[in-house]
């Protein structure tokens, strides 16, 4: 834990209530929001799922209702398996900065 931040922590920010908003993952001791690029479906239940909601419930949205943030936002690739329920039984790839952005609401 670096500055109290765990690696592949996730947490949401700048939501109008605790249930939405921008999601953001920790990596390599600092915050960073998640390019929608980067996230399918399934990678998506598990954040949910990390978060405490069902899997089901996580919606990607196209436009930045929440906000672009200052952070850097990590592009790539997360796999995560059938039988995962948080970010760290999952695997990333090619994670770099962007200027990109990520917005999911959560219902």
């Amino acid at each position: 834990e670096v500055a109290g931040c765990t690696n592949l922590d996730v947490r949401l920010v700048d939501g109008h209530t605790r249930h939405e908003g921008r999601v953001e993952m920790c990596s390599n001791g600092a915050w960073s929001a998640i390019a929608g690029s980067s996230i399918s479906h399934h990678v998506l239940g598990v954040i949910c799922n990390q978060l405490g909601y069902p899997s089901e419930w996580g919606i990607p949205l196209t436009i930045p209702i929440f906000g672009r943030g200052t952070l850097p936002v990590l592009v790539g690739g997360i796999y995560c398996s059938r039988s995962a329920v948080t970010l760290q039984n999952c695997h990333s790839y090619s994670l770099s900065s962007s200027s990109s952005l990520s917005t999911f609401r959560f219902y």
